[in-house]
């Protein structure tokens, strides 16, 4: 879907697609449905192969994300020792790994594992977009990526730090926001984005096209 382009060279975005599949999944079916007619010389089908694949919010994909660019990312790399700390590990998951939002702020206090090749760790999580498929065909609800041992050491450490509040929330994830006056949660993604907008502004980090950039946390999976 991601590379699917127009005659000028313009991405589809997924929201245009998904009006595509979802017409021929019509057409399909009316073709195996009751109103059939026998001027139709083409085979008749007994099996619609796109009647498996749903669209859910489609709305939210009117617009193709952005891909950041090289010169972006670089210059996001070098002044990312100036987020906060919690922001500069998500920043340095996101990069490293190009996992969606969810699945980064519900990692667990398990999810550093071992792996066979020296200075590279797995990481396990929660691939939420395709956990029900996953389910259907028992391939277990966790999937794992490597990671540098820098990554592995950072997340350890912040899995240390936050065991008090995980024991006093009664959770597994290891991440939270906690606000004085207000009780502990999950973590919300605006304080990081603007974190990282912040960084872009204050440091004049312009795209190709010489406007500001405009950051989302959806970039990070076509920067990997």
């Amino acid at each position: 879907l991601e590379h699917a382009v127009k005659d000028d060279g313009t991405p589809l975005s997924q929201y245009y697609i998904a009006k595509a599949v979802n017409s021929i999944k019509r057409v399909i079916d009316y073709l195996m449905g009751s109103l059939w007619s026998n001027d139709i010389k083409t085979p008749r089908p007994y099996l619609n192969p796109f009647a498996i694949i749903a669209f859910h919010n489609l709305r939210q994909y009117n617009t193709p994300t952005t891909i950041i660019s090289e010169g972006v990312v670089e210059q996001l790399d070098r002044y990312s020792n100036e987020l906060p700390p919690l922001h500069r590990l998500l920043y340095d998951i996101f990069a490293n790994t190009g996992l969606r939002l969810k699945e980064v702020f519900s990692l667990e206090e398990d999810c550093i594992e071992p792996s066979r090749y020296p200075g590279i760790f797995q990481l396990k999580f929660k691939p939420h977009k395709v956990l029900a498929a996953r389910r259907r065909h028992s391939a277990g609800d966790y999937h794992r990526i490597m990671i540098p041992q820098s990554l592995a050491d950072e997340l350890s450490a912040h899995i240390s730090a936050t065991r008090s509040v995980r024991s006093a929330v009664g959770s597994s994830y290891i991440f939270f926001s906690k606000r004085l006056g207000y009780a502990t949660t999950v973590i919300d993604s605006q304080p990081f984005i603007r974190s990282i907008r912040h960084i872009i502004k204050k440091h004049n980090i312009y795209g190709d096209d010489g406007e500001l950039w405009h950051f989302t946390s959806r970039q990070f999976r076509k920067a990997i």
